[in-house]
């Protein structure tokens, strides 16, 4: 992964990471035509971590979904459709994808999340799946606030932050 790319990665705050790290979850379906209600639940979850003052309650819903990436096993049906290797690689993309966004709520914020979301973005380049620095160019913050959550967004900001994930979730996959 190019420098410029880790940087810019790196200063996003905590919520910031976890909507990346949710686009490449996104891609990564978009691009094996992975498409299941379940997915789509866990996806919007893990964006609505920049619309919640409430952190805790956030990750609890987190927990309640059938997928968490917590551990869990996946649904059985989603091997059924997919395939068990493809869904073992997509169980590790959501374990590390749902860590970038509790590793560090019950204590203090270290660089657990950047890391994380380098492991998510290591899955995406070993499947040569395109794109990352457009889902980059999302982002425009200039600051560093690798240590820090980040602002809570309006409503209208998270519908347009919904809109762009539903948007990379649903495109055609590969040719």
């Amino acid at each position: 992964m190019e420098t410029n790319i880790r940087n810019k990665i790196n200063k996003l705050s905590i919520r910031e990471k976890q909507v990346f790290a949710a686009f490449c979850v996104a891609k990564y379906c978009s691009w094996y035509g992975i498409q299941h209600k379940y997915i789509q639940e866990y996806l919007l979850h893990l964006i609505d971590i920049v619309a919640t003052n409430n952190l805790p309650k956030w990750e609890g819903k987190g927990g309640c979904l059938k997928i968490s990436g917590r551990g869990d096993f996946l649904p059985e049906e989603l091997n059924l459709l997919y395939g068990n290797n493809r869904m073992i690689e997509f169980d590790e993309l959501t374990q590390y994808t749902t860590e970038v966004g509790i590793i560090n709520l019950c204590g203090e914020i270290d660089n657990e999340p950047y890391e994380f979301l380098i492991k998510v973005i290591s899955i995406l380049e070993k499947n040569k799946i395109p794109d990352l620095k457009i889902m980059l160019s999302n982002f425009k913050s200039k600051l560093d606030n690798s240590k820090d959550w980040g602002d809570v967004v309006s409503e209208n900001e998270l519908a347009t932050i919904k809109s762009k994930l539903l948007e990379i979730y649903s495109q055609e996959q590969r040719l």
